[in-house]
């Protein structure tokens, strides 16, 4: 409880100013987290969208090609035209069974979700934010994140990557091999992070330095870095 004789607003105006500024620090840094979050998501989400948009035209057009030669006179005999509706069911059961379409639609809008909290930074502004909407903007972030089918740790450090390429953070970018680029979207691979990759923020294994008040506006630092 504070007093009369507590020694209250005479602290030093330097003191002051390294307060103010340590705070401030600690919000942008949070800010630069949660929105790197936030774009990682939609990022991520929008290439699966794709990704599974892609396999149900491919699927449908190999049945429709199939489908057509099924009954064309260009086929010869019975047998030809009997394989060719074997590749009609062998090119529209993937698609059934993987519900790419539904699995699209699913991405697109979780991508949308996390789309809308990325607007929501932006609209408050690079200095009028507070502690309290950069924890609501985590919340949602995070009930949203409940939803999430399971993510594939490839596609994660390729689309870090690319924020990082984008935000002029080079150093940041983690290696990955052709294999894994190849089978991304198939398998959940192990990625060798680094200890302390620069991203936003200051959580355990995530490396990355507050930005000082003085280089906020800077255009180089805005954004500068890049869902692990």
């Amino acid at each position: 409880m504070i007093t009369q004789g507590d020694n209250v607003g005479h602290n030093e105006p330097g003191e002051l100013a390294k307060g103010d500024a340590a705070e401030d620090d600690f919000l942008w840094s949070e800010r630069l987290y949660v929105q790197y979050r936030a774009e990682l998501s939609t990022l991520y989400h929008r290439k699966r969208e794709r990704f599974f948009a892609l396999c149900d035209r491919c699927s449908k057009a190999a049945s429709l090609i199939a489908g057509t030669a099924a009954f064309s006179s260009l086929l010869p005999t019975a047998e030809a035209k009997a394989w060719a509706g074997v590749v009609v069911a062998a090119s529209t059961m993937p698609g059934l069974v993987m519900a790419w379409n539904d699995r699209a639609r699913l991405h697109g809008e979780l991508a949308q979700k996390f789309l809308a909290v990325e607007a929501e930074i932006v609209a408050k502004g690079k200095r009028d934010f507070t502690e309290s909407d950069l924890n609501t903007w985590l919340a949602k972030i995070l009930a949203i994140e409940a939803s999430e089918p399971p993510t594939l740790g490839g596609l994660t450090a390729v689309c870090h990557n690319q924020l990082a390429t984008s935000n002029g953070n080079p150093e940041s970018i983690v290696k990955i091999s052709k294999i894994k680029r190849f089978f991304m979207h198939i398998f959940d691979m192990e990625i060798a992070w680094p200890e302390a990759p620069t991203i936003p923020g200051h959580r355990k294994n995530m490396g990355g330095t507050p930005i000082p008040v003085a280089e906020r506006d800077s255009p180089t630092t805005e954004n500068n870095a890049t869902r692990v």
